[in-house]
This record gives structure tokens, C-alpha cells and sequence, in this order.
């Protein structure tokens, strides 16, 4: 079931929104709804899926109630709607998905959300790949997951959870050129020949080097950029 969390204080849209999300969302939804700022951050604990803010609401308006979010819950899809205002250097800071437009044609408006819920579901889907530390092992989810690199005895998976366990690395135990092909499907590209990044989790990129959002920086081969280039804009282009 996902949770949605729809704040807005125009209750009446919020009212209609909810309906034409459970309708196109077709079940397996939850939504909440609340009229102001300070209402969803208390509801933080819920850890919504996906939550659609209104830019602009007395107080706190949704810029700040998004960075407050992110805070709690850095996976969930975040979606900024508005009826006039458009979107600033600082809105991009809480990471949104989409910005939705409350003037949208029904049209455009059912393409928007039915493209928006299929990315939670993306997100949030089960994929998992199995890695091994010393006789331990663990499910971990793709969307989790930095970057993968190869190693003599397979592959090293660095994802943020597990990044200082005393345990070591966690191994999976295939080699990358054997699940490159499914991974590309699943966003994440080559970078350099020994090292597969998570195109979610990339915050910079140059032609020199990838800067992921935990702080590791990755070199880019010469010969590899090209093809890297056309798949984050690609990536980048569909969310902005």
C-alpha cells in the first residue's frame, strides 16, 4: 500500500486531487491529506511514498516544508504544485520530481499524475540484489545502492545503510559484465570499465568525474562519457 500525503490548504482541490489519484492509481494507495505545513511535518513518522506540496501556504509554504521533509525521509517522490508560482534555485535543494501546474488540462493532468505514480512504484518496487559479508547476508534494494564495482571474486555493492560495518564488504557473487544488462534497465550505467554507478544517485557529473550524494567522487573514463551523457540527460530530462 503507498501512502500519499497531499498538503495543501485549499481543501476542496486537495478533496479532488485525492479522488483522481485513487482513480488513476486504480488501489493500492493510501492518501492523507493536510492543510498546512506543520500538519505533514508531524506526520513525518509515516514516511509517505509519495507527497504532493502547494508552493505557496501561510507559514511554512512547501519549499521549506520539503527541505524539513528530506530531513526524515530522503526516498520519498516529491511532487510541487501551484497555481501561479513557478519553481526557484532553491525548490530544487528538497530534490523534486515533477512540478504540476494546478491550471493543467485533464489531459496533461492524467499523463502528469499516471507518470508520477509509476515512478513511486519504480522506487519502491522489491528489486533487491543478495550480497554476502563473511557468511552474512543481506537483501539490498537497487535504489539504495551507490555504485557497484568489480572485484576478483566478484562484485562490491557500496550503499550508505552498511558503509561503516565493521563486517567488511558486502560481496555479490557474480561477475558485473554478466548483470550489466539487467542493471542498465534498472538505471544505472558504466561509468569506467571497473564500476557501475546509480544514475538516482548522482548529484554532480563533469567529463572528469561523477560526485555521488554521499559524498564519493568517481572518475569517468574518456571512453565511457559519451554514452554516460546521453543516459543521465536522458535520465535528468524525464524528471525536469
Amino acid at each position: 500500500m503507498l501512502r500519499i500525503g497531499i498538503c495543501d490548504d485549499d481543501m476542496q482541490y486537495a478533496e479532488w486531487l485525492k479522488s483522481e489519484i485513487v482513480r488513476l492509481a486504480g488501489g493500492g494507495v493510501e492518501v492523507y491529506l493536510y492543510n498546512c505545513g506543520e500538519d505533514i511535518l508531524e506526520d513525518a513518522d509515516l514516511q509517505h511514498e509519495l507527497i504532493i506540496l502547494d508552493m505557496e501556504m501561510p507559514f511554512l509554504d512547501g519549499i521549506d516544508v520539503a527541505n524539513e521533509i528530506r530531513k526524515e525521509n530522503k526516498n520519498a517522490v516529491l511532487v510541487f504544485i501551484s497555481g501561479v508560482r513557478t519553481p526557484t534555485p532553491a525548490a530544487f535543494k528538497a530534490a523534486p520530481y515533477r512540478y504540476l501546474l494546478k491550471q493543467f488540462k485533464k489531459e496533461e493532468f492524467e499523463k502528469e499524475i499516471t507518470d508520477i505514480l509509476k515512478e513511486v512504484r519504480r522506487v519502491f518496487s522489491d528489486d533487491c540484489i543478495l550480497c554476502e559479508s563473511k557468511g552474512t547476508y543481506l537483501h539490498v534494494k537497487l535504489r539504495d545502492i551507490y555504485y557497484i564495482s568489480i572485484i576478483r571474486d566478484g562484485c562490491e555493492v557500496h550503499f550508505e545503510d552498511y558503509r561503516e560495518e565493521k563486517s567488511g564488504r558486502w560481496i555479490l557473487r557474480k561477475k558485473l559484465k554478466d548483470i550489466s544488462n539487467d542493471l542498465e534497465k534498472k538505471d544505472f550505467v558504466y561509468i569506467h570499465n571497473s564500476y557501475m554507478v546509480n544514475l538516482y544517485n548522482i548529484k554532480t557529473f563533469s567529463k572528469k568525474e561523477v560526485a555521488l550524494k554521499d559524498g564519493t567522487v568517481l572518475a569517468v573514463s574518456r571512453a565511457r562519457y559519451r554514452a554516460f551523457e546521453e543516459r543521465i540527460f536522458d535520465y535528468w530530462g524525464g524528471k525536469y
